[in-house]
């Protein structure tokens, strides 16, 4: 029986004749600091409130009893929700809204609620991206398996080897992680690759033979993932024949049947001679990375400067397409997938030293034709030039056109393909402002036909090593990856680590 219920029998036991119905006030005033139930015919006292068939006082209370707030947000696809005041006199949780989401490329609809359409906030990846490694990532179609598209990146911390996936829903996961077994040994230049379902990685693990005085020793290996960035195959190291002590770069492609290695070291002339010298090599193993379809390491090239080495599939998948520097001259060549020449090497006698960058796109239905893509400074001026050449095999004929002309120096240039085409969609180049000295990358973007459509400048500063990675999604959704020191207008520390962060978009 209620408190109420009691004190109203007493009230009639009391008296023989009558039996009057008390109000709550009544009854309040006579027992303070009781609490009472109440419904329509029995009303709380004044300083309280009925909720849920009992008085409460209200005086010491966050909120009033029954009442509700809004909460959430409205903007965008978001609907905003309601609080309700409990007996407590605190609220409870937001109901009924419609909270962010990702956001979704093409929908013309905010999803994250952030008051722009198909537009994302740049995040930060990690705080210990080590400067001399560049990050790698890779868009992974899923879609033969059924199941969700990832990107996988692969990035180096603290000398280890970390990789990370990011869901279409928005969800990023550590889900690999080598850690050099020394102290002296450190992870660099991760690169990736992916057909459909399976990624290559390729990385160089470096030793230092601690207080001998002798240079550091480079071993390269390959690994196979799955989509979800999981390893399905032990590590397997591939040898190369330089002798030159420093490595200086790691470049991959894959083909229908085989993994192509090039690398580039560079150290002293062997020959005691001035200045350095570099030298690539190039070795293919089977997509199984069975050992014993390794290729016996063959050198491809003295390169001088940093034209490439760019490598890509043949137009038949059958065979590798690598475009390179030797001795000065430009060249084109197409290795087969055991390692050897399948082709005369293309020497691309009106390219200049002038020129960086090289990105090649093979032309089906024919055995050597390409277009080249390419950057090309002006000697005269502090701008660049991006371009392209298309080459015939017969007749032999090379057809340059000039794409864009930029009113700074690019210092490097990368595009980006959407998965399963072959001409690239965007270009993301870094160049150096004159005036301020600083570097800022720029999307651009490349319409169906290789043409130039639009320039637009990211306002961001990175490193003056080289940190940046374009990659496009299957769904549309585009990521640029960059790396900078704070404050922006620092000078970018010598090694060491910064700051990476991947900047997600639809458009410019």
């Amino acid at each position: 029986m209620s408190h109420v219920s009691k004190l109203l029998l007493l009230s009639c036991l009391a008296s023989a004749f009558a039996c009057t119905v008390p109000t709550i006030a009544e009854l309040e005033a006579e027992h303070p600091n009781t609490y009472y139930q109440c419904n329509s015919d029995h009303k709380c006292p004044e300083g309280s409130v009925c909720f849920e068939e009992q008085c409460i006082r209200t005086a010491d209370l966050g909120c009033i009893p029954g009442e509700r707030i809004a909460c959430g947000t409205d903007v965008g696809v978001c609907e905003k929700g309601s609080r309700l005041c409990g007996a407590e006199g605190t609220y409870g949780i937001c109901e009924g809204e419609v909270v962010p989401s990702v956001e979704f490329c093409g929908d013309s609809k905010d999803n994250d609620c952030d008051g722009k359409v198909d537009r994302w906030d740049a995040f930060q990846l990690t705080d210990e991206h080590d400067l001399e490694s560049s990050v790698a990532a890779v868009a992974v179609d899923r879609s033969l398996v059924g199941k969700p598209n990832t990107l996988l990146i692969a990035t180096v911390e603290g000398g280890s080897l970390v990789i990370r996936t990011r869901t279409p829903h928005g969800v990023l996961s550590v889900t690999e992680k080598l850690i050099p077994p020394e102290p002296n040994v450190s992870y660099r230049f991760p690169t990736l690759v992916a057909d459909k379902d399976l990624v290559v990685l390729a990385w160089v693990e470096r030793t230092y033979a601690v207080g001998s005085g002798t240079p550091a020793s480079h071993s390269v290996y390959l690994a196979t993932l799955n989509g979800e960035g999981r390893f399905t195959k032990e590590p397997l190291r591939i040898p190369y024949g330089s002798l030159l002590p420093d490595l200086k770069k790691l470049t991959i492609a894959m083909n229908r049947g085989a993994i192509l290695v090039l690398v580039t070291t560079t150290g002293p002339s062997p020959t005691g001679g001035p200045g350095y010298v570099q030298e690539l090599w190039a070795a293919t193993v089977a997509r199984s990375l069975d050992a014993s379809t390794v290729s016996r390491p063959n050198p491809v090239a003295n390169p001088r400067d940093d034209f490439g080495p760019y490598a890509t599939a043949s137009s038949s998948s059958e065979h590798f397409v690598v475009a390179y520097e030797d001795g000065g001259d430009r060249k084109v060549i197409t290795l087969a997938s055991g390692g050897g020449l399948a082709l005369s090497p293309v020497n691309l006698v009106a390219l200049d030293p002038s020129t960086h960058s090289p990105f090649l796109v093979p032309i089906n239905g024919t055995k050597a034709d390409f277009i080249l893509y390419y950057v090309r400074d002006n000697s005269t001026t502090s701008t660049s030039d991006l371009l392209s050449m298309t080459y015939t095999a017969d007749p032999v004929s090379f057809t340059p056109s000039t794409l864009k002309s930029h009113s700074e120096r690019i210092e490097r240039m990368r595009m980006a393909v959407p998965p399963g085409e072959r001409r690239p969609a965007m270009a993301l180049w870094v160049s150096r402002e004159a005036v301020s000295n600083r570097r800022f990358p720029y999307i651009v973007v490349l319409t169906p036909t290789g043409l130039v459509g639009s320039v637009y400048p990211v306002l961001l500063a990175p490193d003056a090593d080289f940190g940046e990675e374009l990659v496009l999604m299957p769904d549309g959704t585009r990521f640029m990856f960059y790396h900078h020191n704070a404050p922006l207008t620092a000078v970018p520390a010598v090694g060491g680590s910064s700051e990476l962060y991947v900047q997600p978009f639809c458009g410019p």
